[in-house]
């Protein structure tokens, strides 16, 4: 009887065991309604700080969290951009499948006062077909000329004198909003004041448009834009410790269609620079080394040292003592300007001539001659330059020409016992890249020579320049 009993209490007893229970319900986002495919949801027990369920809801925003014990549970969604969302869940032993409905999301609301992003201009922006130099980033944005603007620019170099060269070279053609300039070279870019520069473009591959007359590329200069009619102006003044010294000046005056500019700049450049140099100088015999090394103050002047009695300077009227200013327009701030003008150009040539004699600017139209004293061509067997150096060439190639930063020469690859070239002590090796002060840039422009080397200055591999003067 005792055991019929026992079973029978165990037979109702097991009716009374726990089943899981499934937590369903939708997400939405408030207000919009909209359903929310992608949240985090989660079921907590008392104290835990690790889900019991979690899951992700589907594309309708529903979901499910099966397989639940009954008790009492904290339900948590969450999603970035929105607020997170919690309840209260308590499942009963029979609740089978517990819906929770619609559950809502709502959108953070942050509301943020007035953001300023505030960033300096680059001062060199590297484009597709040219660099461009932004003026007002500049500390010479305010004084001096478009040269002091370039100074520090790469590819472009500014010597003691203040001559400019553009890759090595000092051939390129100056553009000002786009149209050529009428000057050439670092005269063109003296004459533009600073202040009056929006920014300049170094175009080293020209497109079709530009009439890309110089050798190595272009530089065009964008002036300052102004919408306003009316008179307006400005003056600007710069100084160094160095006792340089600038101004310059701009007056436009803006009509409804048209637009007038006067403007003038007057500088005097004094600069300073690290020098070094090597030369050596042949009498008969002897041969005298002499190293340089140190600062270099230069200012610009260029005066006749000398005029030859019965020369076409001397019978144009060409004095000792003048100073040169321009020639045929090209301002002079060096000897080898002169003399690369004068290197254009062929005998029965007139150019003119601008000098300063007495604090008094003055003209002279001067008709080249050749060595002989004529006006006619001297040939090449006159003298052969090549023949005269002793010596075995060939033209430097592009990669040295980049290495040593110039714009050609001529290498010297073999030297003659009996030659100029041995009695100067050069090296093999050396890259000739002037001869009388006359650039040489090729092999050709060698052999189209047909003066007595007096001179031969050029640079070693290495980097080293060296100047070799012959005297008899």
């Amino acid at each position: 009887m005792r055991l019929l009993c026992l079973l029978l209490l165990t037979f109702f007893a097991a009716p009374a065991a726990a089943s899981p229970i499934c937590v369903a319900g939708r997400l939405a986002e408030t207000g919009s309604g909209k359903a929310i495919d992608f949240a985090e949801i989660y079921l907590f027990t008392g104290g835990n700080v690790r889900p019991a369920r979690q899951t992700l809801p589907d594309e309708q925003g529903g979901f499910r969290l099966d397989s639940v014990d009954p008790g009492a549970y904290t339900l948590m969604i969450r999603l970035i951009g929105y607020d997170v969302l919690t309840r209260e869940v308590a499942l009963e032993h029979s609740a089978g499948t517990v819906d929770l409905g619609v559950l809502y999301l709502t959108p953070l609301e942050n509301g943020i006062a007035e953001v300023e992003v505030v960033a300096a201009r680059k001062q060199l922006v590297y484009k597709l077909d040219k660099k461009v130099v932004d003026a007002s980033s500049n500390i010479m944005g305010g004084g001096g000329s478009a040269v002091d603007i370039l100074e520090n620019t790469p590819s472009v170099r500014v010597d003691a004198e203040g001559n400019l060269s553009f890759r090595g070279s000092s051939g390129f053609t100056v553009y000002v909003d786009g149209k050529p300039s009428v000057f050439s070279g670092s005269q063109a870019l003296e004459q533009i004041p600073a202040g009056h520069i929006e920014n300049i473009e170094i175009i080293t591959t020209p497109s079709a448009r530009h009439d890309a007359e110089g050798d190595v590329g272009i530089i065009n200069v964008i002036t300052k834009k102004h919408t306003q009619r009316g008179l307006s102006g400005t003056v600007n003044l710069s100084g160094s410790t160095a006792l340089s010294r600038n101004v310059d000046f701009l007056l436009t005056r803006q009509n409804e269609a048209s637009r007038w500019y006067a403007g003038g700049v007057w500088f005097d450049k004094l600069r300073k620079s690290d020098f070094e140099q090597q030369k050596t100088t042949v009498v008969d015999d002897l041969t005298t080394t002499s190293r340089s090394k140190g600062p270099r103050v230069g200012d610009n002047y260029n005066y006749v040292a000398a005029v030859v009695e019965g020369g076409a300077a001397s019978e144009a009227g060409i004095r000792k003592g003048d100073v040169i200013l321009d020639i045929d327009g090209v301002k002079i701030v060096e000897p080898s300007t002169l003399q690369e003008q004068i290197a254009k150009r062929r005998p029965n040539d007139t150019v003119k001539l601008s000098v300063k004699r007495d604090g008094k600017v003055k003209q002279f139209d001067v008709t080249l001659r050749n060595k002989a004293g004529k006006t006619e061509l001297v040939t090449k067997e006159d003298v052969d330059v090549v023949d005269a150096l002793g010596g075995k060439f060939a033209d430097a190639g592009a990669k040295l020409c980049r290495e040593l930063d110039i714009k050609g020469g001529v290498q010297v690859v073999g030297i003659k016992a009996d030659g100029i070239l041995a009695r100067a002590r050069v090296k093999q090796g050396f890259v000739i890249t002037h001869i009388n002060d006359r650039p040489v840039y090729s092999l050709g422009d060698m052999q189209r020579m047909t003066e007595k080397v007096r001179s031969i200055d050029g640079v070693y591999p290495n980097g080293r320049s060296a100047s070799y003067t012959l005297v008899e």
